[in-house]
């Protein structure tokens, strides 16, 4: 609003100037809104400018889901592959357990029972067999696995006595063979 116009209307020169302050006052408050406005544009464009930068560094969005679906079976086959190793260990245990209150005729034979019977206790044809019906199942028939203890040993010599002169009873059966033999 310009005062020659207020002027050309008839008003007195104060009733103008209120006027003009009045008009000054509502011209601040429309610029402050508009400066309020174009602040708000501003931010919003750098917040828009900041997203479209996240989103493409962050690259394709199908791919990371992709990327997550892959890792999240990887993780679901390491928990199952350690349970296995859990329940084969656990297996193992209770089968070292069994075989230590057995008396094997040796290591190498023990170790290959234990083996077997774990083997034996994780397949499928051997659920709900115990482990004594497993253990007895592969030495049914066998010998030399489990030592006998009814089994009557044989006497351990050491030395053959002999009559004192440093004859000992080997010596003396070789002279008996062969009497021209010197020892």
């Amino acid at each position: 609003m310009r005062t020659d116009f207020l002027k050309e209307l008839g008003l007195e020169k104060e009733v103008i100037e209120k006027i003009m302050a009045e008009n000054g006052r509502d011209i601040e408050r429309e610029k402050e809104k508009a400066n309020a406005l174009s602040l708000e544009l501003t931010n919003v464009k750098t917040q828009s400018a900041e997203l479209m930068q996240k989103l493409e560094s962050a690259g394709d969005v199908e791919k990371l889901k992709a990327d997550l679906k892959e890792w999240q079976e990887k993780a679901k086959a390491i928990e199952a592959e350690s349970q296995a190793k859990l329940k084969k260990l656990e297996l193992m245990g209770e089968v070292k357990d069994f075989t230590n209150k057995k008396k094997f005729a040796n290591e190498i034979t023990k170790d290959a029972i234990a083996s077997r019977l774990v083997e034996l206790l994780e397949s499928e044809e051997s659920k709900g067999k115990s482990l004594d019906d497993l253990f007895f199942g592969l030495v049914d028939g066998k010998e030399n696995i489990l030592v006998d203890d009814t089994r009557p040993t044989p006497p351990v010599v050491t030395r053959m006595a002999g009559e004192g002169d440093g004859d000992d009873g080997v010596t003396r059966a070789f002279k008996k063979l062969n009497p021209n033999l010197k020892l």
